[in-house]
């Protein structure tokens, strides 16, 4: 099997800077109004293209990049290889001189797995505590792994204290528990209310899980959702719904005294 091609070099362009990007291990590609002028090596393998005209036919920057060379930015962006897989990527986008003119300079290297996995999880993260819910992992044995500010508020305790601790005590909630860590379809879909005791008051809390297989050993993820708020509408709608069929009966009975 033949070698890749080696990058077109423009006619004109300073074969030492050729030189100093072909030895760049970063992807390095320049282009001047969308043209893509130069890409070394390692940026075209980045891709999976062969040489400058077959990434050019495959759309350019529009097609690997969802967008322009002016449309990069730096940090880490999502790409496109050659084959449609999805690659993370880290960018730098510069000015520079070639040939006496001013030209873009879009400098990419992929992220390695382990920095790619913890930006999502420092997103994932971001979310969970950004929730209006609480929300907790629970370890094989039942203790709480970790959890979020809503959840540590519902539990009347700061989230740092949580970790360690036992969730429940409760013997329904402990048969809840085993049955969504072991994966049984009996577990109430519909959740668990439960009273937890904050601060001196009892607050009713729905538990919804679901069990989680990733990692070495087997965890839950709790949602706890605070329901006072629920059971005030609640109580205020039976009231209300009291009061009218008060009203209605008062007025039947008028009713049937007039009749008479």
């Amino acid at each position: 099997q033949a070698a890749p091609a080696e990058p077109t070099v423009a006619s004109g362009e300073s074969r030492r800077m050729v030189d100093i990007l072909a030895r760049i291990p970063w992807g390095v590609a320049v282009s001047r109004d969308e043209k893509i002028l130069h890409a070394n090596r390692a940026l075209l393998d980045t891709f999976g293209f062969t040489d400058i005209d077959d990434l050019e036919i495959a759309g350019g920057f529009q097609a690997v990049m969802g967008g322009g060379a002016r449309d990069a930015r730096d940090g880490a962006v999502r790409g496109r290889h050659r084959d449609g897989s999805t690659l993370d990527l880290e960018t730098r986008l510069s000015k520079v001189d070639w040939e006496g003119t001013p030209a873009m300079l879009l400098a990419v290297r992929r992220l390695e797995p382990v920095a790619a996995l913890n930006a999502e999880i420092a997103t994932l993260r971001q979310v969970i505590e950004l929730a209006s819910d609480g929300t907790i992992v629970l370890d094989a044995a039942g203790r709480i792994a970790t959890a979020n500010e809503a959840a540590a508020r519902l539990l009347g305790v700061g989230a740092g204290a949580l970790a360690g601790r036992s969730f429940v005590s409760q013997p329904l909630a402990e048969r809840h528990l085993k049955a969504l860590a072991a994966g049984d379809q009996a577990a109430p879909e519909a959740g668990l209310e439960l009273l937890f005791d904050v601060e001196g008051a009892s607050v009713p809390v729905l538990v919804t899980g679901a069990s989680l297989a990733t990692g070495e050993e087997p965890g839950i993820c709790l949602v706890l959702r605070d329901l006072r708020r629920w059971k005030t509408v609640e109580a205020e709608a039976m009231t209300a719904r009291h009061r009218a069929e008060q009203a209605n009966e008062k007025k039947s009975d008028f009713l049937a005294k007039m009749s008479h």
